[in-house]
């Protein structure tokens, strides 16, 4: 593909759909988080998503099929994967091994709010302590064609 047949990709954070996602057995314990960058915006092989988090919530235990990179934007989370657990400040990165089982918990006292980019275009993620509300499944990922013609995504 030549460089004058180059369509950007370009996204705005708070521009896409998000969804309140908790533990059906916990749904105080509950993260926004919606994808921002996949494969219904174009994208041949990554994607992003974003999340924030209230104050002692977190985004629990669960894998992603693709490796992540996860940024924190603002506020102060702790992230926990293979055992260890860092604190992250904004402007820290981490990152998630594909299938490794991690989570983030905001430690601050402020909202918190990162976004994760993804080594592939469509990415299923398990949450393998239990199903999650809204979708009362344990198995979510970047939306498939119908749901993301239904959020406004059009097909590139």
């Amino acid at each position: 593909m030549g460089s004058d047949s180059f369509k950007p990709i370009v996204a705005r954070l708070g521009d896409h759909s998000m969804d309140n996602i908790a533990p059906a057995d916990n749904p105080e314990d509950s993260f926004d988080g919606g994808w921002t960058l996949f494969w219904a915006t174009g994208n041949s092989s990554t994607s992003a998503i974003y999340s924030e988090i209230e104050p002692g919530k977190q985004i629990g235990p669960h894998a992603d099929s693709a490796e992540e990179i996860f940024l924190v934007l603002e506020g102060e989370v702790e992230a926990t994967v293979g055992g260890a657990t860092v604190s992250l400040e904004p402007g820290m990165l981490i990152v998630f091994p594909a299938m490794a089982v991690h989570s983030t918990r905001n430690v601050g006292a402020t909202r918190s709010r990162h976004i994760g980019f993804m080594g592939g275009n469509t990415v299923v993620t398990t949450f393998p302590e239990g199903p999650v509300l809204p979708f009362n499944t344990q198995v979510l990922g970047t939306p498939p064609p119908d749901v993301a013609a239904s959020l406004g995504y059009k097909k590139p």
